[in-house]
Parts: structure tokens; sequence; C-alpha cells
């Protein structure tokens, strides 16, 4: 019980930590400055992952219905076949069994729950910092490239609901109008209205609900091997037999 509830406390610790960097994260999405890594996969939930590559600063969400991808200067939507609809064609990984061997697996909140949490019980109190704050800077650009994506799909959707919206009430978002009384303009202009705002909303909502569980995965997964490394460095090595 008492190694759950340390395991609990540092999980929640990186979760915060994470959550305070969301800000910081949309707004450094470059890649530049991070080394080279392989493709990072996460599972938002049953069908929808995640995918992103910090080197090359391309990132995806993939759903049953469709995939959203970004790029430096491009994105690509995608329908359920696969195919493009809108933007550039951008080179993603089939599946996410396509990583190499080094790649971590895909996480879920379950997985991050349920890990070994001996080796974090013995760990110093500044190791355990220390850790925590590597952890967190390791999760940043997985962050920023998470929220661009999201970004992006919740403004597609917000867009697509937003503008019907914006017709249904007139343009104020309130109440609903009546559709017959109105012309041809001010159809135009109260879709326009409701994208606006929906779209908006769409972007907010959809950046933070792929960045946040993007980022605890990725710090989780730091802070588990910065923990596994410690750990073998405080393995004893095996004393050879003296010889009589």
């Amino acid at each position: 019980m008492k190694r759950s509830t340390h395991g609990a406390a540092v999980t929640a610790l990186i979760a915060t930590a994470v959550v305070a960097a969301a800000g910081a994260a949309h707004a450094d999405t470059t890649p530049a400055t991070t080394p080279p890594q392989d493709w990072l996969h996460t599972e938002l939930a049953p069908g929808v992952v995640f995918a992103d590559d910090v080197a090359t600063g391309i990132a995806a969400v993939r759903t049953p219905i469709g995939t959203v991808a970004v790029r430096p200067n491009g994105f690509d939507l995608r329908d359920a076949a696969g195919n493009t609809v809108l933007g550039t064609p951008i080179d993603l990984p089939a599946t996410p069994e396509a990583t190499t061997v080094d790649a971590p697996p895909p996480r879920t909140s379950s997985d991050i729950a349920s890990r070994p949490n001996t080796v974090a019980a013995q760990s110093a109190p500044e190791d355990l910092m220390s850790d925590i704050n590597q952890s967190v800077a390791a999760a940043a650009p997985h962050m920023g490239l998470a929220m661009a994506v999201g970004a992006l799909g919740g403004s597609v959707i917000g867009i697509a609901l937003g503008c019907p919206f914006g017709i249904a009430t007139g343009g104020t978002l309130l109440s609903l109008a009546t559709l017959g009384t109105m012309t041809i303009p001010a159809v135009v202009a109260t879709c326009a209205v409701g994208a606006v705002a929906v779209g908006g909303l769409g972007a907010s909502l959809g950046g933070a609900a792929v960045a946040i569980p993007v980022g605890i995965a990725a710090g989780t997964q730091k802070f588990d091997q910065l923990q596994a490394q410690r750990a073998q460095s405080r393995t004893p090595s095996p004393t050879r037999p003296s010889n009589s």
C-alpha cells in the first residue's frame, strides 16, 4: 500500500507539472533543439492514437473516422480510408508497431497507474525531484506537437459544427432564428460567426485534450527510464570468489 501511494504521488506530481507546462509547450514547438528520437505512440482512447517524431516536427492523431497530421508549415487531413482531403500528404508510420525496438509502446492511464513503484520508493528526495524535472522537460516537445495537432483537429470539428449552429441562431449563438426570413448574405455571415466562435473553442479544447495525456505519458515514460538507470547504478556488482 505504501509503494502504491508513493507511485500515485509521483505520477500526480508529473501530471501537475505537465499541465503547468502546457502553455510553454504550445509556444515552443520547434524541434531543432531536440535530439533525434523515434516515433512515440500514445493511445488517447480506444481506436484513437497520437504519434509524433520531435526530430522532424511531425505529429498525427489517428481516429476511426480520419487522421489529422501536422508538420512545420503544413498539415494533412485524411478520411477514414487514408486519402488526403485537405492539405499536403505527410509520411506517417503505418501502424504503432512500425516503431523501432527502442521506441516506447503505447501507454494508457492504466499502464501508468500499474507500473512498479519499488525503484521510486528507494530514490532520495533530491534524485526524485531531479528526475521529475527532467521528465517534464522531455515531455515538453511532445506536448507542443500534440497541442498543435489537437488544435487543428478541434478547429475543424468546431467549424463543421459552428457553421450550422450560427445559421440556426442567426449569428447570436443564443436563441434560434427563423431561417426563412434570412437572406443569403445573412446566412453566409451567420455561418462565419458560428464557425469562428465554435472553431476557436474547438481548437482550445482539442489542443488541451491531446497535449495533456500525451505530456503525462511521455513524462512518465522518461521518469521510468531515469529510475531504472538509478536502480542499475545502485545494483552492486558481483564479487569474485577469492582463490584460497
